[in-house]
């Protein structure tokens, strides 16, 4: 159940009972309803016990590849939403997240959620969306307009990365808010 939790990243409410009282309610182990999990004990005590099993999973991470004003206006608002947040561009010196400086490198093997915002205007667009692709994160997006994108999906298909996974990314990245400015865009990211 715990090894559930943690996949499905959502609680689980486990209720063991003797196989009697399974029985007795129509139920068998294994069976689920209005979500509790129920579950045989075996325990001669013919006992019952309810587990509610919750999850501490690292905080998501949201990573922003560039230096531009909206990715350091998305890594300023991600901040008041708890999550760890990591600027991903050269050169880049900033007090409000995590900054990587050695380029685009993204390492997501420590069970938190991914969420990768290529931001980069120009300035390593296609290097930022083969990493992202790479890392394997949940969620990809870019910022950047429709026919942009469809030049860049069209160059990273051509050079053998599969559509399936050009097809993943967001772009553009956002709820369509009639965003102007860097902060109106980072909120709609």
């Amino acid at each position: 159940a715990a090894i559930a939790a943690i996949a499905a990243r959502q609680p689980q409410f486990v209720s063991l009972r003797p196989e009697e009282l399974l029985s007795a309610e129509g139920l068998k182990a294994g069976d689920e309803r209005h979500g509790v999990r129920f579950a045989r004990n075996g325990c001669p005590s013919k006992g019952s016990m309810d587990i509610f099993i919750e999850p501490v999973l690292p905080r998501p991470r949201l990573v922003i590849f560039g230096a531009v004003p909206v990715a350091l206006a998305l890594a300023d608002l991600a901040g008041r939403f708890d999550l760890h947040r990591t600027l991903a561009a050269p050169g880049l010196t900033n007090g409000t997240a995590e900054v990587v400086q050695d380029g685009f490198a993204l390492d997501t093997n420590d069970g938190a959620q991914h969420f990768i915002v290529v931001a980069t205007q120009g300035k390593g667009d296609e290097a930022g969306l083969r990493a992202a692709l790479a890392a394997g994160a949940e969620h990809v997006a870019f910022v950047g307009s429709r026919k942009k994108f469809a030049s860049l999906a069209a160059r990273l298909t051509a050079d053998g990365l599969p559509e399936e996974a050009v097809a993943r990314i967001k772009a553009p990245a956002g709820l369509h808010i009639h965003a102007i400015t860097p902060e109106e865009i980072a909120l709609s990211i």
